[in-house]
């Protein structure tokens, strides 16, 4: 699938949100102009190898703590934990995809500040609350780059959106965000076409995307059935691997 297809079916998936009343109004019809002068992008198979993946951060967002029943006291609690993983996890040279959602309301240049500090060349594809409130336009964070979607050229390819995509093309899998909690959970068992990297589904580190690809490939083989969570998905995966390499080793 090229970006220019993952745009259109992408600003097909917002625009159907916003008819059917799904969506906030005002963030979708940012994003939807946003994506009129901005294009999505494609991660090449040497970027994707040295490349971390997650979404949904919400960093300064108190709510998403007891609401989604993160396992953190505070919400500074949980801002220094993921941002310390993040710190011990991507190395400089890495690439660290972040799937949206960032934070959550108006930029705060302390949080820019922070974010800037933290290792690895920085992609953001943005999110819902990337267009908050009080700022013009969408925020960055200073990172690298800034795209709608994005396309992997991984075996198979998969195709990094905010939003989770209705329709996935055959052959591909769809990692995405947005979606969380209890209900985040049982959807992510009923799609072999769909990994959810919210930080609630990968144990609250980034995943590496080569094993995230490995997974997809096992799922559309039908050799491993989606979990409740994207962590024991590919878990499980690794498990599955290992054993055919001892069993053909």
């Amino acid at each position: 699938m090229t970006p220019a297809a993952l745009d259109a079916a992408y600003r097909a998936e917002l625009v159907g949100s916003l008819m059917s009343g799904h969506a906030d109004k005002r963030q979708s019809m940012e994003m939807l102009q946003w994506m009129h002068g901005n294009r999505g992008g494609r991660l090449s198979t040497s970027q994707a190898a040295r490349a971390w993946i997650w979404a949904d951060l919400h960093l300064d967002h108190a709510d998403v703590v007891w609401c989604f029943d993160r396992p953190f006291r505070s919400v500074e609690g949980m801002r220094r934990a993921l941002l310390e993983t993040w710190r011990e996890t991507v190395g400089d040279n890495d690439v660290i995809i972040c799937l949206g959602d960032v934070t959550v309301g108006p930029a705060r240049p302390a949080v820019d500040e922070a974010l800037g500090t933290l290792p690895g060349e920085k992609v953001l594809v943005v999110g819902n609350h990337e267009f908050a409130a009080g700022n013009r336009g969408v925020k960055g964070y200073g990172f690298e780059a800034v795209y709608p979607t994005l396309v992997c050229e991984t075996d198979p390819p998969l195709l990094l959106t905010h939003e989770p995509l209705t329709d996935v093309p055959p052959g591909t899998v769809n990692a995405h965000g947005h979606l969380h909690g209890a209900a985040a959970r049982t959807r992510a068992q009923r799609s072999k076409s769909h990994l959810n990297v919210n930080c609630e589904l990968t144990a609250y580190r980034p995943m590496h995307l080569a094993a995230l690809a490995a997974t997809a490939r096992a799922l559309l083989a039908g050799e491993v059935e989606p979990q409740a969570t994207t962590a024991r998905t590919v878990a499980r995966a690794r498990r599955l691997g290992r054993r055919a390499l001892s069993t053909h080793g």
